[in-house]
């Protein structure tokens, strides 16, 4: 079983969770930048730090770092744009960044574990992902879990002062349970 806990470090609240992952976090956005990044992208580490730190505490408790079986950290994923209310939510946006050794069977195995929590004890309908038209790797992810391109997203954003495009997909809760 893949563990996914939530992180803080607000200091201002004087709450922290797991925020020994910090550093794992950090060197994972380090890493895949090239990926991750558009024109408002933090451009140096201090800026990398607060971009983050305000990330993780304003998406309390659904900013997971995700372990392995082992204890292991393997990636990170943060969850937004929720749909419904406090009783019922619809749907959300799922983000996702893996450290490339577990690309495969274990990333895999994590999110099939995580979207059956979102589905089926959150009782979603819909996990939505926008992926930027260059990252090739996360739009094979994304058809390797299931979802289905819906459109694209014109000018989403800049990256190197052009428009770039996003790539939306989602996965519906029968689609998933359906296999």
């Amino acid at each position: 079983m893949y563990k996914f806990l939530p992180i803080i470090a607000n200091k201002t609240k004087d709450k922290y969770e797991n925020f020994e992952y910090l550093p794992f976090v950090m060197n994972l956005f380090n890493e895949y930048k090239d990926l991750l990044t558009d024109d408002y992208y933090p451009k140096n580490q201090e800026e990398l730090v607060y971009f983050l730190l305000n990330e993780i505490n304003s998406l309390y408790p659904w900013f997971l770092i995700i372990l392995n079986p082992e204890n292991e950290p393997i990636g990170v994923t943060f969850i937004s744009h929720w749909h419904g209310n406090k009783t019922k939510y619809h749907s959300c946006q799922i983000h996702a960044v893996f450290e490339k050794k577990y690309w495969g069977t274990p990333v895999k195995e994590a999110s099939n574990q995580l979207f059956n929590y979102l589905f089926n004890s959150l009782n979603l309908e819909r996990i939505q992902m926008e992926i930027p038209d260059f990252n090739r790797p996360a739009q094979i992810y994304a058809y390797q879990m299931g979802f289905k391109k819906e459109g694209i997203v014109r000018h989403a954003t800049f990256k190197n002062n052009k428009p770039l495009n996003h790539i939306l997909f989602s996965l519906i809760k029968e689609e998933f349970n359906n296999g």
